[in-house]
């Protein structure tokens, strides 16, 4: 028998002790850690490389991370995600579902992450239900009603701007996947596309010669050999993240399962010749999907005029085709400028102020792109024509550019319709704490998310609806709601939370 002795742990290889450490749970590890100087060091970076697994969160965690905290920025977020978890549990519980929609609100994007990874490691067992999908959807819809605010606050009009509202839209509609993971690089994969087929061309092309290249790669018809979508997001969660946390009788143990992308397919970038084959969904307009970027690029293809626009207008911005979006009457286009001009290229992001966005007129443009109708384009002349056959009246004045808050608004205006007609209450609702972040001094909205709040028996987001409208000044109330209107809600409030409670029992 070998003679041990002398033999002592911290004289293991570090390679070896480094296998060890990553495959120990949280405790286990900061034991481990405590037992001399080699194993210290070794423990810091296991702290650093789980402190990785977290893919969401507020900015204040990257100081911690720039300080080389890992291993507080860990405990930290490892009590977010038990908390989170016990709170998801207890909203089995009616009456216990106020209190723990509170939290999770409150925790907002700090506890997306071990949300998201409940979701995809319950998905189709006990522990997946309504109670997880109210909770996901919750946490996203404070998440994207922030990030819209945060738009709202810029005082110069961005195309990216814009695109990135419509990803909020979108994200709060999609909270089980990253719509953000996956839409922005796809865009960035079609305009590199479109460069490579403009770089293909012979001599220096026009503004327009290149917009033929991008509405081409949109309109065209699909390859035959690429008709179904494909994934090509990168995973929401790193392949093997170590963390656990329990919930009820179960362990989230996200250390002992492959997390694969938990986001929708993608269509083929198609080949020279032809195109992602977007067209507007003229058979079933108000469709909900129509106004989804992720689904119109992920599944359909088909959309509404306005959803279609950004799309187009966000690939012409990446490679340097100056566009806009214009508001028609009943319509949406997208208007060029310079089209005559030589193409220049992709160049510094272009920013335009309020005032200057306001001032553009049709002869500002010298073509307009129509996505619905397959990227037809056509001069103000022939737009003027179209329009007033299509809606049997003439066109007295010339197109418009919204500011930001207009397009975003427009978009919810749209989805709050659609779902108001299908009777789906839980959209009906999210799009109301878009629209409020969007336009916060209108008292209809505020009284619109107030009922749908009640609709869904969510307490928690009805008290905050209420709280917000009292602080609107008092004839902005007055102008919309009677002088009870506030007690009569309130009312209602308690009635809902009453029903809940006996539920509960």
């Amino acid at each position: 028998m070998a003679d041990t002795s002398g033999f002592h742990l911290p004289d293991l290889p570090m390679d070896f002790m480094r296998l060890v450490l990553a495959s120990l749970d949280a405790v286990s590890v900061a034991k481990a850690t405590a037992v001399c100087r080699e194993w210290r060091s070794l423990g810091m970076e296991v702290w650093r490389k789980r402190t990785k697994q977290w893919h969401f969160g507020k900015s204040s965690w990257t100081a911690l991370e720039s300080e080389g905290l890992h291993l507080r920025l860990f405990a930290d977020r490892w009590q977010i995600d038990k908390a989170a978890l016990q709170a998801l549990e207890s909203m089995a519980s009616p009456g216990k579902r106020e209190e723990a929609l509170t939290k999770l609100r409150a925790f907002g994007s700090d506890c997306l992450d071990v949300l998201l990874a409940a979701a995809h490691l319950f998905k189709g067992g006990p522990k997946d239900g309504p109670h997880l999908d109210q909770a996901l959807t919750a946490v996203q819809a404070v998440r994207t009603a922030a990030e819209l605010r945060s738009l709202l606050d810029n005082d110069v009009f961005d195309l990216a701007h814009l695109e990135h509202g419509a990803l909020c839209i979108a994200q709060a509609h999609a909270p089980h996947v990253d719509v953000f993971g996956f839409v922005t690089p796809y865009l960035d994969q079609l305009a590199a596309e479109a460069l490579a087929r403009i770089a293909a061309m012979e001599g220096t092309p026009t503004n327009q010669q290149a917009l033929e290249v991008v509405n081409q790669l949109l309109f065209l018809p699909r390859h035959e050999d690429h008709p179904f979508p494909f994934n090509v997001a990168a995973p929401l969660f790193p392949a093997n993240v170590n963390h656990e946390a329990a919930w009820g009788d179960d362990t989230l143990r996200l250390n002992s399962v492959p997390l694969p992308a938990p986001s929708p397919n993608m269509w083929a970038i198609p080949p020279p010749g032809f195109g992602l084959e977007l067209r507007g969904n003229a058979g079933d307009y108000y469709c909900a999907s129509n106004s989804l970027l992720h689904d119109i690029l992920g599944r359909s293809g088909m959309g509404i005029p306005i959803s279609l626009c950004i799309i187009h207008a966000a690939v012409c911005q990446r490679i340097g085709i100056p566009v806009h979006l214009l508001r028609m009457p009943m319509h949406v286009m997208n208007g060029v400028i310079g089209a005559s001009s030589p193409y220049q290229g992709p160049p510094a992001r272009q920013h335009m102020s309020h005032a200057e966005l306001a001032a553009l007129g049709p002869s500002a443009f010298e073509l307009y792109v129509d996505a619905f109708e397959g990227g037809r384009t056509q001069s103000w002349e022939a737009v003027v024509c179209d329009l007033s056959e299509r809606i049997m009246l003439p066109i007295l004045f010339p197109p418009g550019v919204l500011n930001l808050q207009g397009y975003l608004f427009r978009m919810c205006n749209n989805l709050f319709s659609v779902n108001s007609s299908s009777g789906d209450l839980a959209s009906m609702h999210v799009v109301t704490q878009l629209a409020t972040a969007i336009a916060p001094e209108d008292p209809q909205l505020w009284d619109s998310r107030l009922r749908a709040s009640l609709k869904v028996q969510d307490c928690a987001d009805a008290e905050e609806a209420l709280r917000r409208f009292s602080m609107l000044p008092q004839d902005v109330q007055l102008e919309y709601a009677h002088a009870n209107y506030v007690p009569s809600i309130r009312l209602q409030i308690d009635q809902v939370r009453r029903l809940l409670n006996r539920n509960g029992q």
